[in-house]
């Protein structure tokens, strides 16, 4: 089960990181600011994914 936090932005960050994209500046401030306020970093889609199913 994936327990993963998810928001908008997290479309932009599974693109980012199939097509091995650099990261967006403004993703790059929310992350920064996320973990110096102790909160859960953000996921970009690919745990609740699963490419292996038919």
């Amino acid at each position: 089960m994936d327990s993963s936090l998810y928001d908008t932005s997290s479309i932009l960050r599974f693109i980012t990181r199939r097509w091995s994209l650099p990261m967006l500046d403004g993703i790059k401030e929310r992350d920064r600011a996320v973990s110096l306020s102790g909160g859960q970093p953000i996921g970009d889609l690919t745990g609740a994914l699963d490419f292996g199913k038919n």
